[in-house]
């Protein structure tokens, strides 16, 4: 029973310990306007990340399009297949980081939130004008009656 409880436990703490984004890309095709649409599904932590998209063989998953001009490199050359296939992972992988800024933008909101904040509910405030630059040297101090001062700014 020890046994049993031991692996128990580091099964639990070896399935809490992911912290990461993976993908795999799971088809590939074209569009109506004839787009190659790439579908990866992600996983955030290990869990799947859902989309807006219908299910794929019961799998979320993300749709990045590209096209013929997506392929040219800057001296007119069209790329190789390996450095085609290295464009379309180099954008999943921006698209996995920018997963993993928002989970941890998320989670940290939510601390905030949860943790702080307490004197904020209930606090009233007023504005009675506000400053509105219409050029380099004008500006505006405008009201809610729909009142406005111009105002001259020398440099």
């Amino acid at each position: 029973m020890k046994k049993f409880i031991l692996v128990l436990v580091m099964c639990l703490v070896c399935t809490a310990v992911h912290a990461d984004v993976s993908s795999v890309i799971l088809k590939k095709d074209i569009d109506d306007n004839g787009n190659i649409r790439v579908y990866t599904q992600y996983k955030i932590d290990g869990v799947e990340v859902e989309s807006r998209y219908p299910k794929l063989d019961g799998k979320y998953y993300y749709v990045a399009r590209y096209d013929f001009m997506n392929f040219i490199k800057e001296d007119g050359t069209i790329m190789s297949e390996a450095e085609k296939e290295a464009y379309i992972e180099l954008d999943i992988e921006i698209h996995k980081k920018n997963f993993t800024k928002r989970t941890f933008i998320k989670k940290n909101n939510l601390d905030i939130q949860q943790n702080g904040l307490s004197n904020l509910v209930g606090k009233q405030g007023t504005t009675k004008t506000a400053t509105i630059k219409i050029s380099e040297t004008i500006e505006w101090e405008v009201k809610t009656d729909g009142t406005k001062v111009e105002k001259i700014i020398t440099p």
